[in-house]
């Protein structure tokens, strides 16, 4: 987490362009975190009730994995806003959506 702070945290509009490729970079070192925001990697859907072991410990990798980058891409992001802009994003479920919502 101390990486963000490194960030100048984005303040509106014209911060934007520079900002994202910072960000972009930070989370390129997390598994799957660029594919969160990019919605590439989405929350998997439950199972259905006849789901063998397998199928059952494969979910719950995919789970495990979406959970993580979505929690660290989304702490990365709102580590790194000011407060204005933490204001239009601090509701958002997915790290997708913050992303979306700080476009500003």
């Amino acid at each position: 987490m101390d990486l963000a702070k490194h960030i100048k945290p984005l303040t509106g509009e014209l911060d934007w362009p520079m900002w994202k490729h910072k960000i972009r970079d930070l989370l390129d070192y997390h598994e799957g975190a660029l594919d969160v925001i990019d919605n590439k990697l989405m929350k998997p859907r439950p199972l259905e009730g006849n789901a063998t072991e397998v199928q059952i410990k494969q979910h719950k990798e995919k789970c495990d994995l979406y959970r993580k980058a979505n929690s660290y891409a989304k702490s990365m992001i709102t580590s790194s806003v000011t407060d204005a802009v933490y204001q239009k994003i601090m509701d958002k479920e997915t790290a997708h959506d913050a992303w979306e919502a700080s476009k500003i």
